[in-house]
């Protein structure tokens, strides 16, 4: 263009010198483009000649500016995706999921490339092609056998299982209830449920559980009174489906009690008659563990001070405590309920509390009033290392 522009300018100032230049300036760069071409090259500098051309992706040259922002293109959308590789352009490994092909010439026979598809041009990313294969990762039978046994492991840490067993002959109640204030971590059940006679229910727990416990209830009737109410033992908050902040249960109710990876990294797990009784329970587990447990229902023969409730026919559903009854007029200070000037183990030994041998001598390996710990049959622990899943059994 420079050069047709020069004869126009020559040509019309009629300056037969500068014709004549032009003309011989023309015949040069002819020439040099005859040579070049022969020879297979361009007009192109080699830095830029080098850059065009197609090379294995990604190259050597990727940290230079020019080739910067070619650097992460990706492979045609047709590719075949088979296989693991690791790119190798990265200050960082990356787990890359293509085979490239050798060829970009088209897409494979019989196949419809996407909308979007574009053949490589000269200016366009350079075409991938296959990385050597110094990492492909097959996955062997064996290999995801060994995946699964350690996912596994995994959960089983994570977690445990509960389950409550209705062995019963009629119809009860189960609840569980959490503190949230002591661990954050509650179980993935609803908590409270129907358990008709012989049935059980499984769920996870977990492995931190801590200041839990499982009670069952009697003679409910959730649709006219849906509240603690409920039941005539063991009702709570929230109908149904205890409140997790306050449905800890109204006495009286046998409690299964659980705190798991305690002092010691230790389980430690007991059966309560500290706010009375209404069923029999026992906690077994998987492990080998102790078996704590209240084998009787201590309703029929309860002491008459501490008797009931009653249901329609008469019947004793429940045992209060001493504590529970109020037998000696005032809970905030008794020794029945090891409160006020009878709050610690010292001054609230087992000897004021009042029938408190008709509670252990019925279940000795459960908690007959709130400093029991001295009979050293009323908490037990587990090594929490064990991990053990654990059955609350009601009527065992």
């Amino acid at each position: 263009m420079l050069v047709v522009s020069g004869y126009h300018a020559a040509w019309r100032r009629g300056a037969f010198g500068e014709l004549v230049l032009c003309t011989i300036g023309a015949m040069l760069l002819s020439h040099n483009i005859r040579i070049q071409k022969k020879n297979g090259s361009s007009l192109l500098p080699r830095d830029d000649q080098a850059f065009l051309v197609a090379r294995p992706w990604p190259h050597e040259e990727a940290k230079r500016a020019k080739s910067t922002a070619h650097e992460e293109s990706k492979p045609s959308a047709y590719h075949e995706l088979n296989g693991m590789w690791l790119r190798r352009n990265l200050p960082f490994l990356d787990l890359y999921f293509s085979r490239r092909k050798q060829s970009d010439s088209s897409p494979r026979p019989n196949s419809v490339p996407p909308k979007n598809y574009k053949r490589h041009s000269p200016l366009a990313a350079p075409p991938p092609v296959q990385l050597p294969p110094f990492l492909p990762v097959h996955t062997s039978p064996m290999f995801k056998l060994s995946v699964v046994a350690a996912l596994s492991l995994l959960s089983g840490v994570s977690a445990r299982t509960l389950t409550v067993t209705n062995n019963c002959a009629f119809t009860i109640w189960p609840a569980h209830f959490t503190d949230l204030n002591v661990a954050p971590n509650k179980p993935d059940h609803p908590t409270g449920w129907e358990a008709p006679p012989h049935t059980s229910v499984s769920f996870t727990v977990p492995d931190n559980w801590k200041a839990a416990r499982v009670w069952g209830r009697r003679n409910c009737d959730f649709s006219s009174n849906p509240g603690p109410n409920s039941c005539l033992t063991g009702g709570c908050n929230g109908g149904l489906l205890c409140d997790p902040h306050t449905g800890t249960g109204v006495p009286p109710a046998t409690l299964a009690e659980f705190t798991f990876q305690g002092d010691g990294f230790k389980d430690f797990y007991d059966v309560s008659n500290v706010d009375g009784a209404n069923l029999p329970v026992r906690i077994t587990n998987n492990k080998g563990c102790p078996i704590p447990d209240c084998p009787v229902d201590l309703g029929p023969n309860c002491p008459a001070p501490i008797k009931g409730p009653f249901d329609s026919s008469g019947f004793p559903v429940g045992c209060k405590s001493a504590c529970l009854a109020n037998l000696d007029g005032n809970q905030a200070d008794s020794a029945n309920c090891c409160s006020g000037s009878h709050n610690t183990p010292a001054t609230c030994p087992s000897s004021g509390v009042q029938f408190y041998s008709y509670f252990k001598s019925n279940c000795p390996n459960a908690y007959a009033y709130a400093y029991d710990e001295a009979s050293m049959s009323s908490l037990f622990t587990c090594d929490s290392n064990l991990n053990a899943d654990y059955t609350v059994t009601f009527c065992p």
